[in-house]
């Protein structure tokens, strides 16, 4: 997962990046979308990140199960976060009419976001001299270059202690979450992948900015997302989607649980009450709700949503594939009262949108 973090000055561990703060503000994150997809080589993730403040550099600490070497570190694809976020989001659909029901025929009207509700950053400049790249006895580096416009070194660690030194050399301040690296370095086969990126500006948009996507190759076996990585974090909760790919719905087999939703009513404000839905729901397990399953190009696609407090974050939780394809998408029911005048979408930072129907 992708800690924020402030590099230079107080350390403030937060969800999702490392920052070199400038002015005083910090940058924080707290919405993500992940891709997890088995291949013949093992694992492949894609992390795309949102973040809003004021910030000159970034960097991540990824941590990724297996061993990473050269040429599994890549700029993903942005447009396939556009394709699955649009394609599996859940839709908003208004009953009722005069002498109407919720049985009755009549026609609908669907709407997804397009592009231009999405705000994203620029290639920016990286600094060439951003790591000091001395093992230690304890880190090898297992890979290391370029990948659009990030830069990265991809680090195998069997001592905490080392590893956070390398990292602080490096201008990566992690403050608390050192303790959550000794977890994955206790528990074994992870590699730490750190990188930096470099915005066209330190300023970023109101909105909030998107950063490029990033890929990450494994031999790993299992599908999994290290959310430990937010207990330490500055945000209070995290707001996740997980996208799995493969030639079968997907589930949370172990660290978390998952559940099956296809219909939720809403009697007012359906952004606010699909936000506690999901803030009840991690709190029983924790568990996503499975909101998508279906089939998208060449792959079965299943999603998964939650928003859940850092402090639930203690497990990592592991996707697997459970044999059958079903089929399904959320519903978010409403009456004909429910006012709808403004474009209804969470995840304002990814700009997700969601499908309209209307039942007469």
């Amino acid at each position: 997962m992708i800690a924020l973090l402030l590099s230079l000055g107080t350390a403030w561990p937060c969800a999702a990046l490392l920052t070199r703060d400038v002015v005083g503000e910090l940058a924080s994150s707290d919405a993500q979308e992940v891709i997890l997809e088995r291949n013949s080589e093992g694992v492949r993730t894609r992390y795309r990140v949102s973040y809003d403040g004021n910030a000159e550099s970034f960097g991540w600490l990824i941590v990724t199960r297996g061993n990473v070497g050269e040429g599994d570190i890549t700029e993903a694809d942005e447009y396939t976060f556009e394709q699955l976020r649009m394609e599996t989001a859940p839709e908003l659909v208004v009953y009722g009419s005069p002498g109407g029901s919720d049985d009755a025929g009549g026609g609908c009207a669907c709407r997804r976001l397009g592009k231009g509700d999405l705000i994203m950053s620029g290639g920016g400049n990286i600094d060439n001299g951003a790591f000091a790249l001395e093992d230690t006895g304890s880190i090898d580096i297992t890979a290391e270059g370029f990948a659009g416009p990030f830069a990265y070194t991809a680090l195998s660690a069997t001592d905490a202690d080392a590893l956070v030194a390398w990292l602080e050399d490096n201008d990566f301040t992690l403050g608390d979450t050192a303790s959550t690296l000794q977890h994955y370095i206790e528990d074994g086969n992870y590699t730490f992948v750190a990188v930096t990126l470099a915005p066209d500006t330190a300023e970023t948009p109101a909105a909030g900015r998107t950063l490029p996507a990033l890929s990450i190759q494994s031999d790993a076996e299992q599908m999994e997302f290290p959310a430990r990585m937010s207990y330490t974090g500055m945000a209070e909760e995290l707001r996740t989607t997980v996208y799995v790919l493969g030639e079968q719905t997907a589930e949370v087999v172990s660290g978390w649980s998952s559940q099956e939703v296809v219909e939720l009513r809403s009697s007012s404000d359906p952004e606010q009450e699909y936000d506690d839905f999901l803030r009840d729901l991690a709190t029983q397990g924790p568990t996503y709700a499975a909101v998508y399953s279906g089939q998208m190009g060449s792959h079965w696609v299943t999603r998964f949503d939650t928003l859940a407090h850092r402090s639930l974050h203690t497990e990592d939780p592991v996707f697997d594939y459970n044999g059958v394809t079903g089929r399904w998408s959320l519903e978010i029911r409403v009456d004909e009262d429910y006012e709808h005048s403004s474009v209804w979408f969470w995840l304002p930072l990814f700009g997700l949108g969601i499908a309209r129907r209307r039942k007469a």
